[in-house]
């Protein structure tokens, strides 16, 4: 069994890495944003936030195909996953 987190991307870039870091440090195994108009976006943000964790699995809860186009997520989730590191 693994331990989920789901954050919302209201606040600041840091204050979510740094809730994030608690999580990873207190032994959870995923994080997972929401991907919402009205907030921070997505990608951009997971990108950072990978950079800013070390074992933490992170991804968007959803993505919603009719808001976002199919080419724009697959770069996106290129980009994320080549400074990620996978």
């Amino acid at each position: 069994m693994s331990l989920g987190l789901l954050l919302i991307g209201r606040g600041s870039h840091t204050e979510i890495a740094r809730y994030l870091r608690v999580a990873e440090e207190v032994g959870f195994d995923e994080g997972w944003l929401a991907d919402e108009r009205f907030y921070r976006e997505v990608y951009a943000t997971l990108t950072y936030l990978a950079t800013q964790t070390s074992t933490i699995r992170i991804g968007p809860c959803v993505t919603d195909p009719f808001a976002r186009h199919p080419a724009m997520t697959a770069a996106a989730i290129a980009t994320l996953d080549e400074i990620s590191g996978g």
